[in-house]
């Protein structure tokens, strides 16, 4: 069975990733500096490097491991983070990504799958939006993944391995971090759950494509299986608004606690939808979780963190 090497591999979404390679028999690789993942996310027995991408430690973990596939899901992640420091943004979303690509070409990967953003996409005025659609970041977040996917296909094309660039929708649901920069799902569901008032940025009209993360793991776990190279959305293919979000909520939870509304922030998306029907098509793949199902599972999860 294939060594998977998973960059990430403690945090939110990579956790997910992890559990199901190892499912399904896969040989995985975990590295993780644990500045927002954690340690308890990680199963017993895997083999895990409390490394930071930037660093030639990297190294290390390669000559010994010598993995087929790497994972590359570690990254900055916060818009909020890379309008204050840009330069934190670009340490870690581009050099790191090309500190990783580096050892992959020493140790000739095979196939390099990285987790990229609908934010690349910008505001677009045909939704749901696809691959081909023209790029529009409007963060430095934004432009840092979009310039670590450029970098990727280019080494691809210089040294010979296989890429799939996977491009998120708003993933939610269990272990997402409930920091300042959390989704909004995990937000709304920390302050609610602790009868504090949920805060939105704007009127609330804004729209997100939210896809639980368990469909997230699932859709990368397919390209190992189908050895699907290229860009492909991961979504729902559904658009669903802030306050919608919040009636399933205070639904779930059997109260409403009137939300604080806040000034719409610089760089983020107005709307946000994206088309599925590539991955759908190429990979065998389709999300599973319905919005309320997995907001239903998400706020089982923070009440017994709570408890």
């Amino acid at each position: 069975m294939k060594t998977v090497l998973v960059t990430g591999g403690a945090g939110f979404v990579g956790s997910h990733v992890v559990n199901h390679l190892q499912g399904k028999n896969y040989n995985v690789v975990v590295v993780d500096n644990l500045s927002s993942g954690q340690i308890d996310n990680i199963p017993d027995g895997t083999a895990f490097y409390p490394f930071d991408i930037v660093s030639s430690n990297l190294k290390v973990v390669f000559e010994k491991h010598r993995p087929e596939v790497v994972i590359h899901l570690a990254a900055q992640s916060h818009v909020g983070v890379s309008m204050e420091n840009r330069k934190k943004d670009a340490q870690v979303n581009v050099m790191g990504t090309i500190n990783l690509l580096d050892w992959c070409k020493v140790y000739k990967v095979q196939h390099v799958i990285f987790s990229s953003t609908a934010a690349v996409y910008g505001d677009q005025e045909q939704l749901p939006i696809k691959e081909e659609a023209p790029h529009n970041p409007l963060s430095p977040y934004a432009l840092s993944k979009l310039t670590a996917e450029k970098y990727i296909q280019l080494y691809a094309g210089l040294y010979g391995f296989n890429y799939t660039v996977l491009r998120f929708s708003n993933v939610y649901g269990p272990r997402q971090a409930n920091a300042a920069e959390s989704g909004v799902i995990t937000k709304f569901a920390e302050r609610l759950l602790t009868n504090q008032s949920p805060i939105v940025y704007g009127d609330g009209t804004q729209t997100r494509d939210f896809i639980f993360v368990k469909d997230v793991a699932d859709g990368i776990v397919s390209v190992l299986q189908n050895e699907s190279g290229g860009i492909f959305n991961l979504s729902t293919a559904s658009e669903t608004s802030i306050n919608e979000v919040l009636s399933t909520m205070y639904e779930l939870i059997g109260r409403r606690i009137e939300p604080t509304y806040l000034p719409f922030r610089k760089g983020d998306i107005y709307r946000s939808c994206l088309s599925n029907s590539k991955a759908v098509q190429a990979l065998g793949w389709t999300p599973k979780t319905s919005l309320h199902a997995g907001i239903k599972e998400t706020l089982q999860y923070f009440r017994e963190k709570l408890d």
